[in-house]
């Protein structure tokens, strides 16, 4: 019988001490690598296919069998800041890939993401609050402005309601009047006297213009208002809504003819 050397059997021995120990190795769970790993493959298929919910579970399916995949952290962080919108999820996944591989060369581009991912999340929860406190200014605002409004037809009635000015005639015989007083003859200890003829006569000679009966319509334009109209046509505002029954003050139309009623000198 054929003796083995020594040496050979020692090297025997060795190898299989070494592929016993990998296939313990391979036994145990040892993590692939995120290149031979197929769910963190089948992640990135999903990705480019644009279905990012396998995207997510092909890729925590990765860190359920190797927890320190930084790649797999940095994909979930793109994942959640870019397409889901989830700041918080985001955030989380990038710093555990700061933390896993912080000598990466995509260290700097993650940290950037991570403060930008910050700002975003901190416009979601002060924008809640901007909200309600412009919801009250407006609910204020519109109190306001209500409150404004009835004022504004308050003031409007009140002055509809002031007598006109005195027309031209009264102003004349007025100041006729006055002239008379100034000239006549003053008495010893008397008032002075005017005598009725003479201050009848200027009256007799501007009588009052007679009222002219005849209709007058106006259209509505823009801006334009039942007060605003009355001043334009020297007629009060009673006159021109009791000239107008079916007419609303505070509805009036573009393109709405009113009846102005004759005014009065």
């Amino acid at each position: 019988m054929m003796k083995v050397p020594l040496a050979l059997i020692r090297l025997a021995a060795c190898a299989a001490v070494l592929l016993g120990l990998a296939a313990c190795s391979n036994f145990n769970g040892n993590p692939l690598s995120d290149a031979d790993n197929p769910d963190f493959q089948a992640g990135k298929r999903r990705k480019s296919a644009m279905d990012f919910d396998g995207a997510i579970d092909s890729f925590e399916r990765v860190l359920q069998t190797n927890p320190t995949s930084g790649q797999a952290h940095f994909e979930l962080g793109l994942l959640g800041e870019q397409h889901l919108g989830d700041y918080a999820s985001a955030i989380y996944h990038f710093q555990k890939f700061l933390k896993l591989e912080p000598e990466s060369n995509l260290s700097e581009m993650v940290q950037a993401r991570v403060n930008s991912c910050k700002v975003e999340l901190a416009k979601t929860v002060s924008f809640s609050l901007v909200s309600k406190k412009a919801f009250a200014e407006m609910t204020r605002l519109a109190t306001e402005n209500t409150q404004l409004r009835e004022q504004i037809m308050q003031l409007n009635m009140r002055l509809a309601a002031v007598p006109p000015p005195p027309s031209n005639t009264v102003l004349r015989a007025a100041a006729v009047e006055a002239t008379l007083l100034r000239q006549a003859p003053v008495p010893s200890g008397g008032a002075p006297v005017v005598s009725t003829q003479t201050a009848e006569a200027p009256a007799q000679a501007a009588p009052p213009s007679p009222v002219t009966s005849t209709p007058r319509t106006y259209t509505i334009k823009a801006g334009d208002n039942l007060y605003r109209i009355s001043k334009q046509f020297s007629v009060s505002f009673t006159a021109i809504k009791s000239a107008n029954p079916s007419v609303v003050p505070e509805r009036l139309r573009v393109g709405q003819v009113i009846n102005i009623p004759s005014a009065r000198n």
